[in-house]
C-alpha cells in the first residue's frame, strides 16, 4: 500500500509543508476523487493522482 497511496507526512514532506497541512491537503484531492466516484481511504492519497494534481506541466502541455 506504501506505494500506491501516500501519507499525509509523505504529503508534507513533498510540499514542505507541516503534517496537518499535509491532510488538508490529502482531504481536498480525496472529496475530487469522491466526486469522480472514485474510493478514496481517509488518511492517504493515490500517489499517482497526487503527481497529476501537483505537478507542472512539462513544455508544450496544457493542464487540465
Amino acid at each position: 500500500m506504501s506505494n500506491i497511496f501516500m501519507t499525509a507526512q509523505e504529503v508534507a514532506d513533498e510540499l514542505n509543508i507541516s503534517k496537518s497541512q499535509g491532510y488538508k491537503v490529502i482531504r481536498m484531492l480525496n472529496k475530487e476523487l469522491n466526486a469522480k466516484n472514485i474510493i478514496t481511504f481517509s488518511g492517504h492519497v493515490s500517489r499517482q493522482y497526487f503527481i497529476e494534481r501537483t505537478s507542472y506541466p512539462r513544455i508544450g502541455e496544457e493542464r487540465n
